[in-house]
C-alpha cells in the first residue's frame, strides 16, 4: 500500500511537471507568435506599422465609416521634401537619421486610434479617424511646422544639416471611396503641395 502511494504521489507529480511544461511551451509559441506578427507589421527602420499594415487599418476603418463610432476618417500623405538631395549630399545613413526623427515626430503627434505608418521610401501616411478635413489640416500643420523646427546634426562631425521640411495632402473618406481612391485624393493634394513651393499643408476636398 505504501509503495502503492509512493507511486501514484511520483506520478501525480510527473504529471504536474508536464503540464508546467505544456504551459510554457505554449506562453512561449504564444510569445513567438506576437513577435513575429509584430515584425510581419512593423516597418524596421522607423517602428512605424509598414503599409501592409497601413492597408488593413485603413479597410478596417472604412468598414466602420457611418456607424456611431466613426463618422469621419481623415487621411494624410506625407513626404521629405529634397530627400534624394539629403542622401547625395550626406549619404543614407544620415537619410536614416532624417526618415527616423521625421517618423518619431509624427509618432508623438497622433493619437493611440490613429495609424501612422511608413508608405515608402520617404513616405508616410497618417490615418486619423474621427477627423475632419478641417482638424485634419490643423494636425498636419502641427507635423509640418514640427519637422521644420528639427535641428539634425551628421553623425561623425556634429555638423547640422541643411533645414528638413515635409508637404503634405490632406483629405477625407467619402461615399463610394475605396482604398486607392482615398489614397490618390491625399495623393494629388501632396503634389500640389510639392508643386506649390513644398513645405505646406493642401487639402484636397
Amino acid at each position: 500500500m505504501v509503495q502503492e502511494a509512493q507511486a501514484s504521489a511520483k506520478n501525480g507529480q510527473m504529471m504536474k511537471q508536464m503540464l508546467e511544461d505544456t504551459q510554457g511551451e505554449v506562453e512561449a509559441l504564444k510569445t513567438e507568435l506576437a513577435r513575429t506578427q509584430k515584425e510581419a507589421t512593423t516597418d524596421p527602420l522607423t517602428a512605424l506599422k509598414n503599409r501592409r499594415a497601413f492597408e488593413s487599418a485603413t479597410k478596417e476603418l472604412m468598414s466602420q465609416l457611418g456607424s456611431e463610432e466613426l463618422t469621419d476618417l481623415c487621411l494624410l500623405m506625407v513626404d521629405i521634401d529634397h530627400f534624394k538631395r539629403v542622401n547625395d549630399t550626406y549619404g543614407h545613413l544620415v537619410g536614416d537619421k532624417v526618415i527616423i526623427s521625421a517618423a518619431r515626430l509624427l509618432s508623438a503627434n497622433v493619437n493611440d486610434k490613429d495609424v501612422a505608418a511608413r508608405f515608402g521610401g520617404e513616405e508616410f501616411a497618417v490615418l486619423l479617424p474621427g477627423t475632419s478635413v478641417i482638424n485634419g489640416v490643423k494636425i498636419a500643420e502641427v507635423l509640418r511646422s514640427g519637422v521644420e523646427r528639427m535641428r539634425i546634426k551628421k553623425m561623425d562631425t556634429g555638423e547640422p544639416l541643411s533645414k528638413v521640411t515635409i508637404s503634405i495632402g490632406v483629405t477625407a473618406m467619402k461615399k463610394g471611396d475605396d482604398i486607392p481612391s482615398l489614397i490618390d485624393r491625399a495623393d494629388k493634394a501632396l503634389y500640389a503641395s510639392k508643386t506649390q513651393g513644398r513645405n505646406r499643408v493642401t487639402s484636397e476636398l
